[in-house]
């Protein structure tokens, strides 16, 4: 398998588990195990509702100059509930979220003279900027789960005004989608954003709601790292 089509089968996997309901949380490798935890909620371009994501996708930096954010292999996460979403066993390193993904069901009412009906999915990614990349990075050290915070992200169809970092993740992790207008969207149910940053949250009340939900979301998977 191409790296293009793995990153797409990761991608629709991680899609389809959220739409099926939250799967069993990855269990620690041993007690050194880290991992981040996030909340995302993307804005829609007429900026009348929010939604939660189901999945983001992370890449680990190397060295420090602005080709750090840009990578071949982003990285699922793994895990979601309650509004937050997991890296788990992530390896010690530096960390930033490029990309976030949510699926949304859409049941049409029944047909008339007919009781039963379709349910469609309608797939939404949102491919981050640089500065709202930057402002997702985190350091991962052995034995915690790191908070990354609680972003909202405002979306928008327009990807000629797309940074470097939007570009680059939208070729590699749904190729061909740059020359296909979100138009089509509205016969495939594929939709495809560039997201800038919003307002986010790193405060102490929102560490608490992270500390306080994520021990009830791993505990039982035997996640006693410390959340930091």
């Amino acid at each position: 398998m191409t790296t293009k089509k793995a990153l797409s089968a990761i991608v629709a996997i991680a899609v389809l588990s959220a739409c099926v309901g939250p799967l069993l949380a990855p269990t620690p490798q041993d007690g050194a195990s880290a991992g981040i935890g996030v909340l995302v909620k993307t804005r829609a371009p007429i900026k009348l509702f929010s939604a939660k994501v189901d999945s983001v996708m992370f890449v680990r930096l190397e060295g420090s100059d602005s080709s750090q954010y840009i990578s071949t292999q982003p990285i699922a996460s793994n895990y979601n509930k309650d509004g937050y979403i997991y890296l788990l066993n992530a390896p010690p390193g530096r960390y930033a979220a490029v990309a976030t993904f949510r699926s949304q069901a859409n049941p049409p009412p029944a047909p008339a003279g007919g009781s039963g009906f379709t349910v469609t999915v309608n797939d939404y990614a949102t491919y981050f900027s640089r500065d709202l990349v930057k402002a997702t990075e985190v350091t991962v050290v052995p034995g915690k789960i790191v908070f990354m915070g609680e972003f909202i992200v405002d979306t928008s169809t327009n990807f000629e005004d797309a940074d470097d970092l939007q570009l680059h993740y939208l070729r590699l992790i749904s190729p061909g989608v740059e020359d296909r207008s979100n138009f089509l969207g509205l016969f495939s149910g594929d939709y495809h954003y560039t997201g800038t940053l919003h307002e986010l949250n790193q405060d102490e009340e929102a560490s608490e709601r992270f500390l306080a939900t994520t021990r009830e979301n791993l505990g039982e998977a035997g996640w006693l790292a410390e959340v930091d």
